[in-house]
């Protein structure tokens, strides 16, 4: 008897675990790729191009092999591909979770920056006839105003964290990206974006909390998901209030 071989898969996708980071993949088989596989990063999903017969878990090996690279092509995919939005006046923004509206004052005596108060975040910058230069330097303000916010409210509560969990990560960095709120790499590393400042403490410690969670668990195992619930029993609805909350709508700045 002929047993008729089965025809190669050419086409896959799937998902895969970076650290806490889960992306997209897709894997690509061609008789004319030969020997090498290869890798790039397109649209925030890994793009795996390899020889006709090679098996999908050599291919996802070879992925995460390259982990570091990968997290790096997709923040700077990200950082590149943003365009800084246009604030006006009257435009709300959050500040933990508070509404503020955005007041922007062309000012040739006060010093350029942001200063914030029970109902408004009030933007300084020196005044210009170009409209995009304009557009540029309240961009400027207001990115950089919330980033020095984030670095220090989220290192204060990681620290907060890490000690009642009492685990310990090797370093803390501020993310821009637009596909993941926070990242545990293998190396325990933990990037958070700095958009979490515009949302509420608890969403903000959700977060800080999933992250370091992930030092045990590189996965979202029922483990995993035991030691969130532990210190954020109502995760589930901190997850939907990240999700579908007002705080970062519109907001697609680098």
């Amino acid at each position: 008897m002929n047993l008729v071989k089965p025809s190669p898969i050419l086409n896959e996708s799937g998902t895969l675990t970076l650290g806490s980071l889960d992306v997209p993949y897709q894997i690509k088989r061609s008789a004319k790729r030969r020997r090498t596989m290869g890798m790039r990063i397109h649209n925030q999903t890994i793009l795996l191009l390899a020889p006709l017969k090679t098996p999908t878990k050599t291919l996802l090996e070879f992925a995460q092999s390259r982990q570091q690279w990968i997290i790096k092509q997709l923040d700077r995919q990200e950082s590149t591909s943003a365009l800084f939005n246009h604030f006006h006046d009257g435009q709300v923004i959050y500040v933990l979770g508070d509404a503020k509206r955005l007041f922007i004052d062309d000012s040739e005596t006060h010093p350029p920056g942001c200063e914030v108060n029970e109902t408004r975040l009030h933007v300084f910058i020196i005044p210009t006839l170009d409209a995009d230069e304009r557009h540029y330097r309240i961009w400027k303000e207001i990115t950089t105003w919330f980033r020095h916010q984030a670095h220090d409210i989220l290192k204060q509560r990681l620290d907060h964290w890490s000690k009642i969990m009492n685990v310990k990560y090797s370093s803390f960095q501020l993310s821009s990206a637009k596909s993941y709120w926070g990242l545990c790499t293998r190396h325990n590393q933990i990037k958070l974006n700095w958009k979490l400042v515009m949302t509420p403490l608890p969403v903000m410690d959700y977060v800080i909390i999933h992250e370091l969670a992930h030092i045990s668990q590189k996965n979202h195992s029922p483990r995993f998901w035991a030691i969130v619930a532990r210190y954020v029993p109502d995760y589930k609805a901190k997850r939907k209030d990240l999700r579908d909350g007002p705080y970062t709508r519109g907001i697609k700045v680098m």
